[in-house]
């Protein structure tokens, strides 16, 4: 039996088995959900921080252009500026006004949040204000610039190559008319701005983009299809959100904010396969941890079962051996300290229960052997006085050839017998006497007899207890040579099956009835002697005590008629039997 079978069939294995499954499958099953939910958590966490720092920059971008759309609108309708820029004044006047003027534009630049340029375009005056490059006449390009400026009348953020603008656009009103200021932020700044984030988010990569489209990414650089995610940003109409976006077959979150006031949407993008990776490191960890918990509760589980398991498994192996008969058994391995005189006395105990059987076995056989010999010593008179009176009677009807063959039988049969009773014959020596008690019962029965042994494999050497044939030939013919029957056929077939040697004697007669056969199958394994069975039940036991648990008796009816009875032994000899 298996390790799988005895475990099925073993209470104690089923219970510490049990026992390990139910607390192991649990606590995997706990661990997988945890390590899911952790994922999960942690997924939603970054996800957050992320959101977080990306709403925090927003609010920041929308405060400092804010402000500085205010600081715009402010010196758009500044009372000096207009003044400036339609009265004439002795140059004096002017320097001084121009002094005034660069400076508030300094002082307002340098309190930006922002580091960017505010400037002033006086285009009736033909100059030019600037916190960063001073004051000085209109040139050609600035002339370009104050009217394509000019011309703007959106009052919004934009972005171009360079930086991001916020133009206040002219009104055509007599005051302001000529008048362009524009607040100015370099692409370097933000760049600078939004690396911020990158330093609180090393993974992500920020963005700002205006309503246009067009993008300034922080130093990291943006590799993204712009126009794919622009579109998918105007068709959200949260003011912050995030999505997933799908870009050369690899998945990005975005996360963005959006400004109400200025138009501007800060955001950013980050592989969540990347930015996870430490997470779903750690996950892994604690589901190696788990797996590793795991493997070493099995591997106790299995030590517990080799110093304990292990030797309760052969003895119960060794009990059910026993239970079902078999008093050979012997447990090999003996373990150390406490199963080691549990083993020893399973042993010597086997090996006392199986010398009394034996004793009793040939004390019981004995006995048999006594009264088989009182009833042979009852029938041989009967069957000399029937021989003598066949000679007698072919003598006087001058059969000489009758008379000189029964002599010659009645000869080798008593030949035979003078030489002493043996245990062990060849099945050969066995069935050749047989012949020769057969061939007197032919010459008394007119031939009536037909008796063949066969035998397979050279089975004819084969050493067997004598007297297990003779008397099952002898029942043949006293049972199965009924008046009226012309011939009587007997057949005795040796060969080796699976089970072992098996010798089948077979006869035609007319059988025995079922209910009378249970009968003779009973006394014939019973320890209660019965002297019409006698001779089977001197048989089956001198089988068991030579040949032990493999050895029995089968008595069978045959469907075409008569009886078989099958002798079923082990392929070794007795001595050899005894000893394993």
């Amino acid at each position: 039996m298996g390790w799988i079978g005895w475990i099925r069939n073993s209470s104690i294995a089923k219970s510490i088995m049990g026992g390990f499954l139910a607390f192991m499958i649990p606590v995997l099953l706990f661990s997988f959900i945890l390590n899911s939910k952790s994922i999960d958590t942690a997924q939603s966490e970054v996800t957050k921080s992320y959101q977080n720092s990306v709403v925090l920059l927003a609010r920041q971008m929308d405060d400092r252009v804010s402000a500085m759309s205010k600081l715009v609108n402010s010196l758009f309708t500044d009372t000096n500026i207009l003044y400036m820029n339609y009265k004439d004044e002795t140059d004096a006047a002017q320097l001084l006004a121009y002094a005034n003027l660069m400076d508030r534009l300094k002082f307002y630049a340098n309190a930006s949040l922002l580091n960017g340029e505010i400037r002033v375009y006086l285009r009736n005056k033909g100059k030019s204000f600037s916190s960063l490059t001073g004051y000085g006449d209109i040139n050609e390009l600035d002339k370009r610039e104050a009217l394509d400026l000019g011309a703007d009348k959106t009052g919004h953020w934009r972005m171009d190559g360079d930086g991001l603008s916020f133009v206040q656009n002219p009104l055509y009103s007599r005051e302001n008319k000529g008048i362009v200021v524009m607040a100015r932020i370099e692409q370097s700044e933000l760049m600078r701005f939004l690396d911020n984030l990158n330093a609180t988010e090393p993974e992500g990569v920020p963005f700002l983009a205006d309503i246009n489209g067009n993008w300034v990414f922080s130093q990291k650089g943006g590799r993204i299809d712009k126009a794919s995610l622009f579109r998918k940003l105007n068709d959200r109409n949260s003011d912050a959100d995030q999505f997933v976006f799908t870009d050369d077959k690899r998945d990005y979150r975005v996360i963005y904010g959006k400004s109400a006031s200025s138009g501007l949407v800060v955001g950013m993008y980050f592989s969540e396969r990347y930015a996870m990776r430490i997470v779903t490191g750690h996950v892994w960890l604690m589901a190696a941890f788990s797996a590793m918990a795991a493997l070493l509760s099995l591997l106790f589980t299995w030590i517990l079962f080799s110093r304990l398991l292990r030797p309760f498994r052969d003895l119960v192996e060794g009990m059910r051996k026993v239970g079902r008969g078999d008093f050979r058994t012997r447990l090999e391995r003996i373990p150390e300290k406490d199963f080691a005189i549990v083993f020893r006395h399973f042993n010597k105990m086997v090996s006392d229960t199986e010398r009394l059987i034996n004793e009793v076995y040939v004390e019981r056989l004995n006995s048999q052997s006594f009264q088989l010999k009182l009833l042979q010593s009852r029938i041989n008179p009967h069957f000399l006085n029937n021989c003598l009176n066949f000679v007698y009677q072919a003598s006087m009807g001058e059969n000489h050839e009758g008379a000189a063959r029964m002599a010659s039988h009645l000869a080798k049969y008593f030949r035979d017998m003078a030489k002493g009773y043996r245990d062990m014959i060849t099945l050969r020596e066995e069935c050749d006497n047989v012949t020769t008690l057969v061939e007197i019962q032919n010459m008394r029965f007119n031939g009536r007899i037909d008796f063949r042994p066969r035998f397979e494999d050279d089975l004819g050497k084969h050493p067997v207890p004598s007297l297990i044939v003779q008397p099952l030939v002898e029942n043949a013919i006293l049972h199965g040579l009924i008046p009226g029957k012309e011939r009587l056929h007997i057949r005795v077939v040796a060969r080796k099956e699976p089970e072992g040697i098996t010798i089948a004697v077979e006869d035609d007669g007319p059988g025995i009835p079922p209910e009378k056969l249970d009968e003779i199958r009973r006394q014939t394994k019973s320890s209660e002697l019965d002297r019409l069975s006698i001779g089977l039940n001197n048989i089956y036991w001198r089988l068991k005590l030579n040949y032990g648990d493999r050895a029995d008796l089968k008595l069978d009816n045959v469907d075409s008629g008569g009886l078989r009875v099958t002798l079923v032994f082990g392929d070794g000899t007795p001595e050899e039997k005894r000893n394993v």
